[in-house]
């Protein structure tokens, strides 16, 4: 019985890779015998044809697989292992190589795309974007209603109305020092942001006026970024450098309207250029819809028969409202 060897496979049947491979496993260990050996190397059953690989994997799975040549078990042996390898390599590269932008940049591919309140949170996410030089991101659905996020492409400055754009450059450098600040974040490691640098972020946006609501936001973020990376990422060792940090709690913003305070804004609204500012208040207050959700509106999601119309609440739950 003529002995089965790779020689007599055709030459597009080893790559120079394995070739090198198998020739460095034959001259460093023992001759290949029948039977399943300890270790990653192809063998052979007998009675059967072929030869087979069956590594263990770093995960302890063990995958089966035959082959017409033992150069090509060899080969896929290898690129087992080297895929396996690379799958535990911490994402972004892990801490020390990530900048802070870079990781909330996946976060809000990976968490922010699903949360109800997606568009305040980019807000916040694109300011540390831009200090890490990466495009800002911003909410879309497609022609399914399905969400996803897409990168904007830097636009020119708008050319607003004069008292506006000076409202506008009078609320911006009122946050100098905060902007500077979490820019400079951004473009940081992520192993190299402490605890103490995020306590004078929150120093610095309450000292030129943001709400203590405003600061928890931010900080709560940030925490549940590094949270997603070290839970998730394979992102071992590294610790959150927000959870030092002591957060205050969101201010209730619900406003109640007497009926008094109703029908003069509704005499104001009469008196507005605009024509529809009024149904559009109208149906704020009839149906407590937030002010994104009325914007974002569609005829398909209203039944005049019906009288009613449905629209997306936080954390998705679908909310009925009825106009009677």
């Amino acid at each position: 019985m003529k002995e089965k060897s790779p020689k007599n496979q055709p030459a597009s049947a080893v790559t120079p890779v394995a070739a090198a491979t198998a020739q460095l496993a034959s001259a460093s260990q023992p001759a290949k015998t029948r039977g399943r050996p300890r270790k990653a190397r192809p063998y052979q059953i007998d009675g059967r044809s072929g030869w087979w690989a069956n590594p263990t994997l770093p995960d302890g799975s063990r995958p089966l697989r035959k082959f017409e040549s033992e150069a090509k078990a060899e080969q896929w042996i290898a690129e087992q292992l080297e895929q396996a390898a690379a799958g535990l390599q911490p994402a972004l590269g892990g801490p020390e190589r990530a900048t802070v932008a870079q990781m909330l940049f996946k976060y809000a591919y990976r968490c922010t795309v699903l949360k109800g309140g997606a568009d305040a949170e980019l807000t916040r996410i694109n300011n540390y974007l831009h200090g890490g030089g990466l495009p800002a991101l911003r909410l879309v659905t497609d022609d399914s209603d399905r969400r996803k996020l897409e990168q904007m492409a830097p636009r020119p400055r708008a050319k607003n109305q004069e008292g506006w754009q000076q409202y506008i450059d009078v609320r911006r450098g009122l946050r100098t020092e905060t902007y500077a600040l979490i820019h400079r974040i951004g473009s940081m490691t992520c192993a190299k942001l402490t605890t103490e640098l995020l306590g004078d972020l929150a120093t610095t946006m309450e000292s030129e006026g943001l709400s203590p609501s405003t600061v928890q936001k931010e900080l709560a973020l940030l925490k549940a970024a590094f949270n997603t990376a070290i839970r998730e990422w394979r992102w071992k060792g590294f610790e959150n450098p927000a959870v030092g940090i002591k957060l205050g709690k969101s201010e209730s913003r619900f406003v109640r309207v007497s009926s008094d305070e109703e029908q003069r804004l509704v005499e104001a609204l009469n008196r507005c250029d605009n024509p529809q500012m009024l149904p559009l208040v109208e149906l704020a207050i009839t149906t407590c819809a937030r002010k994104g959700s009325l914007l974002a509106m569609k005829w398909s999601q209203v039944s005049l028969e019906t009288r009613e119309v449905h629209v997306w609440g936080k954390g998705f739950n679908v909310r009925h409202s009825s106009h009677t």
